[in-house]
């Protein structure tokens, strides 16, 4: 008979936690939820960017679109960066699990 999923559960926690890649796993984790804290913060700058840029447009203002390109070059390039962060830290964090449960 199979253990149950709450036993498998508790037998990996067990090994994590007394794993010498523990700290690595706590630390790949904390670093995951600030990225994805400051992605949604990024996100929410790029949606609020959008009236101003229209705007803009709209008065026909050419230094003011210039400028608001120049803001969305931050927006998205930090974005760009975030995504990478977050592809790697992901890819960390399966590496260090499984140094964990296999060590």
């Amino acid at each position: 008979m199979e253990p149950g999923l709450i036993s498998q559960f508790r037998a990996m926690a067990h090994v994590l936690l007394v794993s010498p890649q523990r700290s690595a796993i706590v630390w790949l984790a904390l670093g995951l939820v600030v990225v994805v804290g400051a992605t949604a913060y990024a996100q929410i700058e790029l949606n609020a960017w959008n009236q101003p840029f229209y705007d803009a447009i709209n008065r026909k203002d050419l230094s003011g679109v210039g400028r608001q390109l120049g803001v969305y070059g931050i927006i998205a390039g930090a974005l760009l960066v975030l995504n990478v962060a977050q592809a790697w830290l992901n890819q960390m964090m399966k590496l260090k699990l499984r140094e964990g449960l296999t060590r």
